[in-house]
């Protein structure tokens, strides 16, 4: 990303500069240099983004495994195949996937999913992280 795409003066998909050029453009997400809010043309570019995000969130799910776990309908039964710390490890992973896609999407929906998986492998590694606690007090007796 170019210093005028992360100021948010240039499209991020195709590098107009809104200064010299009258393009309309949306805002699509922030800069993780500078946290500005950067933009990209209305039209092709930000559809360009929109489904970029939009890929990076069906591939989250699918490597998250989150469609079996919506299958059972949420109560765990899926879980001892790697184990709660490989779970766990895959609940953070899912944080940092959806805080870089929280700062590329604008659109409402996308954003309303990833609050949704945020808050699901939240808890979830919450809960996995005291349990794998527990669990390791019980057995060095609590040292």
């Amino acid at each position: 990303m170019s210093q005028e795409q992360a100021d948010g003066t240039a499209c991020v998909v195709c590098g107009v500069d809104y200064r010299t050029h009258k393009a309309r453009h949306v805002p699509v997400g922030r800069s993780a240099e500078t946290r500005s809010q950067v933009f990209a043309c209305a039209g092709p570019c930000a559809l360009h983004v929109v489904r970029q995000a939009e890929d990076q969130a069906r591939e989250m799910i699918e490597l998250a495994g989150l469609d079996d776990f919506i299958a059972h309908g949420g109560d765990g039964a899926s879980l001892g195949q790697d184990g709660e710390f490989g779970y766990l490890l895959r609940d953070l992973r899912m944080l940092v996937g959806v805080e870089a896609l929280l700062t590329a999407s604008s659109s409402v929906a996308v954003v309303r999913f990833l609050l949704s998986l945020a808050g699901i492998h939240g808890e979830l590694a919450s809960q996995r992280a005291r349990l794998l606690v527990l669990r390791l007090e019980q057995s060095d007796g609590g040292t």
